[in-house]
């Protein structure tokens, strides 16, 4: 099934409620509503949300991820944590060399960075121990210097950049 994103603004007592339509070859197969409550984050938007609990100098909290394209929310916990090394913060990947060079730079340029450690919680804890990372700057704004995670053979690596002057 293909899903189909349609956001209905509808207010309730507890938030925001979205509904997701899944159509398959044109043709409507299910719809999904979640409610959007105070402590349930958009994967797509996380990094916002982290910078915010960052800004407000917030060190570990509970909440749910709604992760749309898969229609479920799942219930996790964060942990901010400081890093000055990438091979001994997360010693069960085996880092792209892209990303490992990219994040030393940061690292040289930084000194040392928050980390927010995500990680499942209830039964999906048990079914998926993988952890995800968030990196950001130490000095405000916190600016998102980068992301990794998810089970080792199959993880996401994604780091910013930095404009070499090169072309």
């Amino acid at each position: 099934m293909t899903p189909t994103f349609i956001t209905y603004k509808n207010r309730t007592r507890t938030g925001a409620r979205i509904t997701i339509a899944y159509y398959l070859e044109g043709k409507l197969k299910a719809t999904k509503t979640f409610v959007y409550d105070k402590d349930t984050y958009d994967s797509d938007l996380i990094y916002f949300y982290l910078q915010e609990k960052l800004a407000g100098g917030v060190e570990e909290f509970k909440g749910d991820v709604l992760l749309k394209a898969r229609g479920i929310k799942i219930g996790v916990m964060f942990r901010r944590q400081v890093m000055k090394d990438l091979a001994g913060f997360s010693p069960e990947y085996d880092f792209p060399e892209q990303f490992r060079e990219s994040f030393a730079r940061i690292l040289a340029k930084e000194g040392e960075v928050y980390v927010y450690v995500m990680q499942l919680s209830g039964v999906y804890k048990l079914l998926y121990p993988h952890k995800y990372y968030t990196a950001f700057t130490k000095t405000t704004p916190h600016r998102w210097l980068a992301y990794w995670g998810g089970a080792p053979r199959e993880a996401d690596f994604i780091a910013v950049s930095e404009n070499t002057g090169s072309n």
